[in-house]
């Protein structure tokens, strides 16, 4: 099955951050469609980063991320949790640095912005399977 192709590109022994930007677009998103959604309850500080998306939309993905939705500060993953919050809602994290500044390793402090409720949902896949769902 698909998901056994793609499950083994994932080696235990090396940096799953590594494996995933080696990958290409359709590998990643076989990769994502083969997955389980998360069966332990989600909480805390996750970090995220943005992979290769191709030469026209990794630029327009960076813009969009870090720009538009992040006001000019790195958007740097999430928080599932927080501790004055339900546990049912999360929060993007961001750099308080520009993109620039942040590049030229200058120490920035985690700002939050960008609320979201989440939860596990029946796939709209029609395969049985759960979805983890942002809203």
């Amino acid at each position: 099955n698909d998901h056994a192709q793609f499950s083994c590109r994932i080696n235990e022994d090396e940096d799953a951050v590594d494996q995933l930007k080696s990958m290409n677009r359709g590998e990643l998103i076989e990769l994502f469609k083969s997955s389980e959604a998360p069966q332990f309850k989600m909480h805390g500080d996750w970090d995220g980063i943005l992979l290769e998306n191709g030469p026209v939309m990794t630029p327009i993905s960076k813009f969009i991320t870090h720009k538009l939705f992040g006001l000019n500060r790195l958007w740097v993953g999430k928080n599932f949790g927080k501790p004055d919050q339900n546990d049912a809602v999360g929060v993007n994290r961001f750099l308080r640095s520009t993109e620039e500044e942040e590049e030229q390793n200058n120490s920035s402090e985690i700002g939050y912005n960008h609320y979201f409720s989440f939860e596990n949902v029946p796939s709209t896949r029609a395969d049985g399977r759960e979805s983890l769902l942002l809203r």
